[in-house]
């Protein structure tokens, strides 16, 4: 606090600040505190710490009085004046100077948080509520909603219509919250989406003093958004199947009852609905002949039997929140007889003869016979390379341009790329692993590239990729 005066002519030895309490919730109103200064005539200014006046070095004294304990000032409204003896006038009459209206505030008042509360789930397509209140006006831009999660942080910032005292409630996509009006600004990731998991939800501001700001908290929060990814283990990619087919799928969540389907896409179309629902490994095996017949399977709508031939086969599942749902597929699987492939050789016989005679002289006689031979081998096709699901995007962030794909992680990979090219330059960019989601990102300059995610296994071989030509402006 800033004290000053001018005015004093003739001192008598005090010169005094008496601060009255008149109005908040820290001291009893009429409560008063006189400051005895050691001033000087003429005009004057210092600065006085209100939580502890003594400290300034033009205070002698800090006397409480009327019900006013301690010598720190606490926080709420007060009248001030200033008085001086004034010796012109006698020996003990004061000149009082005017009252003036002060009020002391040095902290931030706590805020409440009433949505997202503990528990709060946000499914997909389904705008989440906040709902809060500020005990005092906040200073502008210092309003944030901050959802922290185990690896994964966004800070949201609110509009100034947002920062008055007062209770406030809005909605937010969580796809996309920054496109809502009460939000100025998204930071802490690639993108403004808030991913799927578990997140402690913070209030934070700062009163228009600027003074340290205060804090409201809850949590656990719970984001699912999207069907997380399922895993096909079999049918594999390039595999043959002469007899049974054997199926081996994961869901990483609980699945929605029959939304588990497999469709067979080859000389004839067949979906296969799956039974078991739950989280986990599933396995079964399918009778191409009697496809409902088998067991862990509910359902074969479009046709019982499954001829032999070449299929893509697919993965699908939409959990139980209701999520859009997710798949994956593998390609070139070989139903019936394993191909057959004719591999001729040729084998060299030495025939070696020793014949002896009476001039004990020894003949050896060598011959060399070729022999053609074919051999019938069966055995799997070399599997080819599957296909990513990867999202593709692009971003400026002030001059700078990025290209960014995500997509759900491949099992039995050991790292990940992103790699854009345009006629000779060639961009490398840099993938990062967040729970459920593989982020990459690689940044360029404008015009249409062509990028490649890629992920490869222990031994540096791509075992799945995704391509996109993107136009970046």
């Amino acid at each position: 606090m800033t004290i000053s005066y001018s005015g004093l002519t003739t001192p008598g030895g005090d010169i005094r600040v008496v601060f009255t309490y008149t109005s908040g919730s820290a001291a009893p109103a009429g409560a008063k505190w006189t400051v005895l200064l050691a001033g000087t005539l003429g005009t004057q200014s210092f600065s006085m710490p209100t939580a502890n006046p003594a400290a300034a070095s033009q205070v002698v004294s800090v006397t409480p009085s009327a019900g006013a304990t301690g010598t720190s000032l606490p926080e709420g409204v007060y009248s001030v004046v200033i008085d001086y003896t004034d010796t012109s006038l006698g020996p003990t009459p004061r000149s009082t100077g005017t009252n003036t209206a002060v009020t002391i505030d040095r902290t931030t008042q706590t805020p409440t948080l009433a949505q997202p509360s503990f528990g709060y789930a946000v499914a997909a397509m389904t705008p989440f509520n906040v709902e809060y209140s500020l005990p005092e006006a906040a200073l502008g831009g210092s309003v944030t909603l901050t959802l922290s999660g185990t690896s994964t942080l966004r800070v949201i910032t609110f509009t100034s219509p947002n920062e008055t005292a007062g209770a406030h409630s809005f909605s937010l996509d969580p796809a996309n919250p920054e496109a809502s009006p009460n939000v100025v600004d998204v930071f802490g990731g690639l993108t403004d989406a808030i991913p799927d998991g578990f997140y402690t939800a913070t209030l934070a501001y700062n009163d228009t003093l600027a003074n340290a700001g205060a804090t409201a908290t809850t949590g656990l929060v719970f984001f699912d958004t999207a069907t997380s990814a399922p895993l096909l283990g079999q049918p594999a990619s390039g595999a043959t199947y002469p007899d049974t087919v054997p199926v081996s799928y994961t869901l990483p969540e609980l699945g929605m009852t029959g939304s588990i389907e497999l469709t067979f896409t080859g000389p004839v179309t067949r979906r296969v609905a799956l039974a078991n629902a739950g989280p986990g490994t599933h396995t079964l095996s399918l009778d191409p002949d009697d496809l409902a017949g088998s067991s862990g399977v509910s359902s074969a709508p479009d046709g019982n039997t499954l001829p032999d031939g070449t299929y893509s086969v697919q993965l699908q599942y939409q959990d139980s929140r209701s999520n859009p749902a997710s798949n994956v597929t593998v390609s070139g699987v070989e139903l019936g007889p394993y191909p057959v492939t004719t591999v001729t050789t040729t084998t060299t016989t030495s025939l070696v003869n020793t014949v002896t005679v009476p001039s004990t002289v020894t003949e050896t006689t060598t011959e060399t016979t070729t022999l053609p031979a074919t051999t019938t081998e069966r055995g799997p096709v070399t599997p080819t390379i599957a296909a990513l699901a990867a999202e593709f995007d692009t971003k400026r962030t002030g001059r700078l341009r990025h290209v960014r794909a995500t997509f759900a992680p491949r099992a039995g990979t050991a790292r990940y790329g992103i790699t854009a090219r345009k006629g000779a330059q060639t961009r490398r960019g840099s993938c990062r692993r967040v729970k459920r989601t593989v982020a990459c990102s690689v940044s360029v300059a404008p015009g249409a590239w062509s990028v490649t995610v890629a992920a490869k296994d222990a031994d540096d071989a791509t075992v799945a990729q995704a391509n996109a030509t993107l136009r970046v402006r």
